[in-house]
């Protein structure tokens, strides 16, 4: 097993070790250092079909207006968010944590503070995406939230 992934976008890679998703060709460390195992010759693992990076912009949601949050779409990614979402909906005075809102964190690590419809909303963009991803479609990134 190899310590990266690819994914279905080709600017990021899945570091394995704790599930980052990684830009390629960007000026960060976490990307220098993918560059560096690269050409020390190492080839990632290829890309399982749904998973991947989402990168989402959202106009509606300001916790992530900042541009490029970067969201985790994999089986298990999926299944949590699926999991929040579902309780959201069930008992939507109850966030987790028991606040008003609460922190998503995406996948480098950066919290977003949500609202109970906020999170549902992003659940859905995520969704959408994983769904397009299962159907071979390429998909253009940034992904807006109305």
């Amino acid at each position: 097993m190899a310590e990266y992934i690819l994914t279905a976008d080709p600017k990021w890679v899945v570091r394995r070790a704790d599930g980052a998703c990684v830009p390629v060709g960007q000026p960060t460390t976490d990307s220098r250092d993918y560059a560096d195992w690269i050409a020390a010759g190492n080839t990632p693992d290829p890309a399982p079909p749904q998973d991947g990076c989402c990168v989402v912009s959202a106009g509606a949601l300001p916790s992530l207006a900042s541009p490029g949050a970067v969201f985790a779409v994999s089986a298990n990614s999926m299944t949590n968010i699926a999991g929040i979402a579902a309780g959201i909906q069930a008992a939507p005075s109850h966030l987790p944590g028991g606040g008003a809102t609460f922190v998503f964190n995406d996948a480098t690590g950066i919290g977003h503070t949500m609202t109970g419809p906020q999170f549902i909303t992003l659940a859905e963009v995520l969704e959408d995406f994983v769904y397009a991803l299962s159907q071979g479609q390429t998909l253009t990134q940034p992904v807006s939230i109305p």
